[in-house]
């Protein structure tokens, strides 16, 4: 029985936040993080995802737009995955069984909050947070009755039918 999986994601690139005068969860993504979101396709696209949850920030639906659609998955939104939400809440909803599957589309702040309650909780050690690149990804595996081991998936590799199984990327 494959352990269940849940996947992390932190929006693509979106340009320099203090250039952009408008809302911030109107900010979009630049040229590059439009590119980003399309390499996701290959990279995530082999993976068991049956569902795609985001924040209702622009640029976090926009970094999940082509793989949803290459998956042929709706967008959910929801105010758990935008910045300033409850880590903790968040923490409780992953472990929940109806989030097997899910891949969860968010924020800096957002990631660095839960990663910190896992932390607090006794999780020793988490990659791929001291510098977190624009569209980095973890694996969350199992977690519905203790904490989830957590896996950084490199953005060079494409990972097909469990994060464990990768191959070098072509992109």
């Amino acid at each position: 029985m494959t352990e269940p999986l849940r996947l992390l994601l932190r929006h693509a690139d979106a340009g320099d936040r203090q250039a952009w005068t408008g809302p911030d969860g109107r900010r979009v993504l630049s040229d590059l993080g439009r590119v980003q979101a399309q390499q996701l396709v290959a990279r995530l696209g082999g993976l068991p995802i049956r569902r795609v949850l985001s924040s209702p920030a622009a640029r976090c639906l926009q970094t999940v737009g082509p793989l949803a659609r290459a998956l042929g998955l709706k967008v959910e939104t929801s105010p758990l995955v935008r910045i300033g939400g409850d880590p903790v809440v968040l923490a409780r909803y992953l472990r929940r069984a109806d989030t097997r599957g899910t891949l969860v589309c968010t924020h800096r702040e957002t990631l660095l909050a839960l990663f910190a309650q896992y932390a607090c909780a006794g999780l020793r050690y988490i990659d791929g947070i001291t510098h977190m690149p624009m569209a980095a990804s973890w694996a969350l595996y199992g977690g519905e009755t203790g904490l989830p081991r957590v896996r950084y998936l490199r953005p060079d590799m494409r990972y097909r039918g469990s994060p464990e199984r990768r191959e070098p990327s072509i992109a």
